[in-house]
């Protein structure tokens, strides 16, 4: 079984982006078969403490995906085509909304409802606002100058997401099965 690991990337490691976006984003590192890449996802926005269930960290939509392990799964996506999924029922996240549990039934013992997250995956996306919860993968990071979208924000970015995936799906298709490990 292949083992990536995905390194998040804080803002001392990255001095030339501006402070304020990593309001809204945050960066990786992986280095995937003899390829390094760069990857980009929402940032985190926590909803509970540490010492909460981990199933309370983060939103579908809203947040990059908990630190963890997951189990990588290969699924055709209705909208994105055959890709990787991330999955880890611990944490709350799985592979399709049929396979969370029944947010009306399920909860904690003091009755607060879980919150689960589904299709979670590696796609193509040059900046934050392309992804809903999942992760972009880039050759390297770039400075795309002003984007509407950022509200006059520098829009740092990643390159060549489409290459970068497909450098990903190929390194992960000699697989049956894959973890990741997001640090």
């Amino acid at each position: 079984m292949k083992t990536l690991e995905l390194t998040r990337l804080s803002r001392s490691q990255l001095p030339m982006i501006p402070t304020e976006q990593f309001q809204d984003r945050t960066f990786g590192i992986m280095q995937v078969g003899y390829t390094p890449c760069n990857f980009i996802e929402r940032a985190w926005i926590p909803l509970a403490s540490p010492d909460e269930d981990k199933r309370l960290w983060s939103k579908q939509r809203v947040s990059c995906v908990p630190t963890g392990e997951y189990d990588l799964i290969q699924r055709k996506s209705p909208s994105k085509g055959l890709r990787w999924h991330l999955v880890n029922e611990d944490l709350g996240i799985y592979l399709e909304k049929s396979d969370c549990p029944d947010m009306t039934t399920s909860g904690l013992s003091d009755g607060s409802p879980l919150f689960t997250r589904f299709s979670c995956m590696f796609h193509p996306a040059n900046w934050w606002y392309n992804l809903l919860g999942c992760i972009g993968s880039g050759l390297s990071l770039a400075d795309f100058g002003l984007a509407p979208h950022d509200k006059g924000e520098r829009g740092w970015g990643v390159t060549s997401s489409r290459a970068t995936t497909a450098i990903l799906e190929s390194y992960l298709d000699e697989s049956l099965t894959a973890r990741l490990i997001i640090k």
